[in-house]
């Protein structure tokens, strides 16, 4: 019976355009409509506010079209136009003046976004603020080389500047695929970070299963779609064909999915015996985690579910850069279990699990991106819009990563059902130029632009980004284009013993059920130990 937010839209839609008066009672209780980010609104969200507003008319919306970086969401690329046409008689403020950034950076950002003309509004942003330092154009050999080079500015910064960390932000189009070399070099470095990607914190795969298992853990015979999620991922892998046996078994004879699994061997079931033992031994662990909720604290809970249920293993052994990211992600919701117990004495898993669905719904990875504490920002355009900072990189800035390559949904949407004036030029690239724009003006007072030539030493060589060659980077009189020196690389070889005996140790000690606090110890030496 639960409704998403688009289900919310549409209902509410659908109550005001057939119920007269109570939409004239709306009308009545909201006498002034203002909306912000005009920009980012739909179809389905414009009718409405057009709903609301229609009898007084007290409308203020405030937007800018070329911070519209939301088409993939809904977002309509003409409401600011048909805002104009619905609303003849408003009155329009064009706020040109901005009070972030320094001449220098406004007239970069300008000179971008003025490319997507005639399908905007016409204008352009001025400051009253110093002219600032020339935009920095980085250009390095490879994506590591660019990486280290951006790395080692905010390290001689920190030290001859006396800047923060925080005043820092490494800004991507993607974090997922392109933010590795930054992370190593950040490692190394030993300066303070944090990753912030496409996906919150709540929805990375691993965080996902953990909190599945606390769900079954917390009320196993109701939470079946968690308990489903266990079974299939990698750590379990049960074949789906058997598990619809299973659950089509449960319905037919009026039990839930877990009491099937429970009596496994003593029922008739069509099942590999490869599946009966799996579901042996996860149910006879789940009813060990299940005692072991009535006898332990909270975060002892979280802790032998991630570290002492052998879930971390796998990331272990494969030992890359993104199995240690998922590692330092699980100690994190560790983390956070404990800092929970800490605040409420006698804290029970089912008041966590409320706690962590509330921290997902009022975005947790928001607050951290404001209040994160003296850190590096690594983060994508997206994530970062609305925020500034005093210096900002935009990195990975060649042709196929910045803009991105133009990826048609597998399902393509027909013409007839989309709404509001489809421009007739290169919607992809025009998107990717907004999003550029963003980027640009998240930056107070220096703006660095950097890129490679080359992703790897045997690949062809990597086009610049089409951005840059319309900031004519190469012969702006407020640019300066700085060519990144060849370094040798750093001999790892110590640093691969280091890793692989740290490994063993962490692997060891799990088999042997130590103390947690052990084994934190050694993960946090894994976890620096990768970054060279």
């Amino acid at each position: 019976g639960r409704l998403d937010f688009g289900d919310l839209i549409v209902y509410s839609l659908k109550l005001l355009e057939e119920n007269p008066y109570i939409l004239a009672k709306c009308q009545e209780r909201y006498k002034y409509i203002l909306v912000d980010e005009f920009q980012d609104t739909n179809y389905a969200q414009t009718v409405l506010i057009n709903l609301l507003a229609k009898k007084p008319k007290n409308i203020c919306v405030v937007g800018d079209d070329d911070q519209s970086i939301y088409r993939f969401r809904g977002a309509y690329l003409t409401n600011i136009k048909d805002f104009k046409e619905n609303y003849p008689e408003a009155k329009i403020v064009i706020m040109e003046q901005n009070y972030r950034s320094t001449k220098n950076i406004l007239d970069a950002e300008n000179k971008v976004i003025k490319n997507n003309c005639p399908n905007r509004e016409d204008k352009e942003l001025y400051t009253e603020n110093p002219k600032g330092a020339k935009i920095k154009v980085l250009r390095a050999e490879s994506p590591e080389l660019e990486a280290d080079e951006v790395v080692r500015i905010i390290k001689q910064k920190v030290l001859e500047e006396k800047r923060k960390y925080s005043d820092f932000a490494i800004l991507l189009r993607s974090v997922a695929s392109h933010a590795q070399p930054f992370i190593n070099a950040l490692k190394r470095s030993g300066m303070p970070y944090e990753v912030f990607g496409e996906r919150s914190f709540f929805q990375r795969d691993e965080i996902k299963d953990i909190i599945a298992y606390l769900k079954v853990i917390d009320h196993p015979i109701e939470n079946v779609v968690s308990l489903m999620r266990l079974l299939t991922c990698n750590a379990n892998k049960v074949n789906e064909i058997e598990l619809a046996k299973i659950t089509q078994y449960a319905d037919k004879n009026k039990l839930s999915a877990i009491e099937v699994m429970d009596r496994i061997y003593s029922l008739d079931l069509d099942l590999s015996l490869t599946t009966k033992s799996i579901l042996y031994t996860f149910i006879a662990n789940i009813k060990k985690l299940i005692n072991l909720k009535h006898t332990s604290k909270l975060s002892e809970l979280v802790y032998f579910v991630i570290y002492s249920n052998r879930y971390l293993n796998r990331f272990l052994l494969d030992g890359n850069i993104a199995s240690m990211q998922k590692i330092a992600n699980l100690n994190q919701l560790y983390d956070l279990s404990y800092e929970f117990e800490k605040r409420n004495e006698n804290a029970t898993l089912h008041e966590f699990l409320d706690y962590i669905d509330l921290a997902e719904k009022i975005g947790m990875d928001e607050a951290r991106i404001e209040d994160g504490g003296n850190t590096v920002k690594v983060i994508t355009v997206h994530r970062a819009k609305g925020k500034e900072y005093p210096v900002v990189f935009v990195s990975n800035l060649v042709q196929g990563r910045f803009p991105s390559k133009n990826r048609k949904d597998l399902i393509e949407l027909p013409d007839e059902l989309c709404k509001g004036e489809i421009p007739n030029s290169d919607l992809h690239l025009e998107d990717e130029r907004r999003l550029m724009y963003v980027a640009m003006t998240r930056a107070k007072e220096e703006l660095f632009l950097t890129l490679f030539k080359k992703p790897s030493v045997k690949a062809k060589a990597s086009k610049p980004s089409v951005f840059l060659e319309e900031l004519e980077y190469k012969d702006n009189p407020i640019v300066e284009l700085k060519d990144i020196e060849s370094k040798v690389p750093l001999e790892s070889s110590i640093f691969e013993k280091l890793h692989t005996m740290y490994k063993k140790k962490v692997v060891d000690l799990l088999s042997k059920d130590a103390h947690h606090l052990e084994i934190f110890k050694y993960i946090t030496l894994l976890e620096k130990i990768k970054g060279y």
